[in-house]
């Protein structure tokens, strides 16, 4: 059980990336997500533009995998960061987090995204789709974290929306607490990417963005799994953590 209340505990997630070899995972990530990001000259990229597409998505893989490596530490109750995912055995270490965040993602935005598709050719119906877009947008906003948590630690019930909200709602203190630090922390990750954006010298508030980008999705990442690591009992799922 946490040995701090839960808000000290979720605050504490700020200083969770610079915890152990935190530090150096930090850094070395965010210039390998750099270098990818940097567009290559006309010439090579006519060669290379394949292939870095090809590393571009596994790099992208790996990172989820290894953000879903910190919720399962999180909740564990671990301090510092995990190590990253093994390469050997890809499809078990890496690639199962894909297939996860697509169901997610389609649950939990998939109908108001194609309500606004639709209400583009429907002339003066319209209105009455974009009405619809706000609740269910609110329905995603709430939902994918609690799926995320689910999903990441091996539940099997993140594809039921309905079972997702009523186990929000059972931990609901801590839950709009999350949430309200998840959003804080995408706009003060927004703000900060725009004025390293700013900066005169092109690669170093290239890799600024990304180093920002990087620190807050790990904090995030905590967040999440501080949820259940204080809420365990209460969420009574039936996963291996």
């Amino acid at each position: 059980m946490p040995d701090k209340p839960s808000l000290l505990l979720f605050f504490s997630a700020f200083a969770y990336p610079f915890r152990g070899h935190g530090i150096a995972m930090l850094l070395l990530g965010s210039i390998f997500l750099a270098i990818l990001r940097i567009p290559s000259p006309p010439l090579i990229g006519m060669y290379v533009g394949g292939a870095k597409t090809l590393v571009g998505a596994f790099v992208l893989t790996y990172t989820l995998a290894f953000m879903f490596k910190i919720i399962i530490a999180s909740a564990e109750g671990r301090r510092e960061l995990p190590d990253w995912p093994a390469i050997a055995g890809v499809g078990a270490n890496i690639v199962w987090p894909v297939p996860i965040m697509i169901q997610i993602t389609l649950i939990g935005f998939g109908l108001p995204i194609a309500l606004l598709v639709v209400a583009m050719f429907l002339g003066s119906w319209w209105l009455l789709l974009l009405l619809l877009v706000p609740p269910l947008l609110l329905f995603g906003w709430f939902y994918v974290p609690i799926a995320i948590l689910n999903g990441a630690l091996g539940g099997h019930e993140f594809t039921r929306p309905a079972r997702m909200i009523l186990a929000a709602f059972r931990v609901f203190g801590s839950y709009i607490v999350a949430l309200a630090l998840l959003f804080f922390i995408g706009v003060v990750a927004s703000i900060t990417e725009a004025i390293a954006g700013l900066l005169s010298i092109p690669l170093l508030s290239h890799y600024l963005g990304i180093l920002v980008s990087f620190y807050f999705t790990i904090v995030q990442m905590r967040v999440l799994g501080l949820i259940f690591y204080t809420n365990r009992d209460k969420l009574k799922w039936e996963v291996a953590v």
